[in-house]
């Protein structure tokens, strides 16, 4: 990149490009980090105090270059999605995300902040990255996409419908008795096996009575992918 398009993209943007040398001798692009300058600054001091601690993070492939697309945002109060930084890499692997999740950091410090609560599907990837750069974070599951292996695992159950129901009722509800009232119903319908199931993550990373306001209510990163 030429030096005068270098000084250009850095007045506007926080970007890293990652090489490696192929097999000719030849530089490769490897991976490439953006971080918009206008959203940087909203999340700095004293700017940050009206944002709610709550961001989603998601990853895609596309097949326009072949390249995995990860992406962080969060949600301002008109829940509207704001973006805040875009990479691509290779694949969603625990290097990629932990490298990610470093830039993002360096962008945002208000990720190192405690309090903040990160939302994704259950990745593993993604969960070490988590623990890696941003210790001080709580984790938060997916609705849908819990709901999704719900339906998967308990296919041929029998009663896989009635149990996504009652984890979706459980998941979104304020009323802690509502909440135990529910995971009785799923022990008593559904029995111990769904039961376990549903437990295998803690209730506060899933459920919005256990939760609180950190997240404004949201239970999907789904947004993070539109």
């Amino acid at each position: 990149m030429a030096a005068s398009h270098r000084a250009v993209l850095c007045a506007w943007c926080r970007y890293t490009v990652d090489t490696v040398t192929g097999s000719a001798g030849m530089e490769h692009v490897d991976s490439v980090f953006l971080a918009l300058g206008t959203v940087c600054r909203m999340f700095r001091k004293p700017l940050k105090q009206w944002w709610i601690p709550f961001f989603t993070v998601s990853g895609a492939h596309t097949t326009v270059c072949g390249a995995t697309v990860l992406c962080l945002v969060a949600t301002d109060a008109s829940q509207r999605v704001v973006p805040m930084a875009v990479a691509f890499v290779r694949s969603e692997s625990t290097a990629a995300w932990t490298w990610f999740l470093q830039k993002a950091a360096e962008a945002y410090p208000i990720l190192l902040d405690e309090g903040v609560v990160i939302m994704s599907d259950g990745c593993d990837a993604i969960n070490a990255a988590v623990r890696a750069e941003l210790p001080r974070a709580r984790r938060m599951f997916c609705l849908k996409h819990r709901l999704r292996n719900i339906a998967r695992t308990f296919s041929a159950s029998g009663y896989s419908d009635r149990l996504c129901s009652l984890f979706s009722r459980a998941a979104t509800t304020h009323a802690p008795q509502v909440f135990d009232q529910t995971l009785a119903e799923i022990r008593d319908t559904c029995g111990a096996k769904a039961i376990k199931y549903v437990m295998q993550c803690p209730p506060n990373t899933w459920s919005n009575c256990h939760v609180g306001l950190l997240t404004g209510g949201a239970l999907t990163s789904n947004d993070a992918g539109t």
